[in-house]
């Protein structure tokens, strides 16, 4: 039961609309580059970083 509804999840994410997200990105990168730099500085070299948090951050 769990495999599926993971499986599910994975769908619903492949599935998803990014355009509105990554235009949201960018209008936050035009107000605030100086967050963007400190983004890519703390996962450029750790890329697994970002994973964990990002699911640290969907568990919330």
């Amino acid at each position: 039961m769990k495999r599926g509804l993971r499986q599910q999840i994975f769908n619903n994410l492949l599935e998803t609309d990014l355009g509105p997200i990554f235009y949201a990105l960018s209008e936050q990168t035009k107000k605030s580059p100086k967050l963007i730099a400190g983004l890519i500085d703390t996962y450029f070299n750790d890329p697994a970083r970002a994973l964990r948090d990002f699911k640290t951050i969907i568990r919330a």
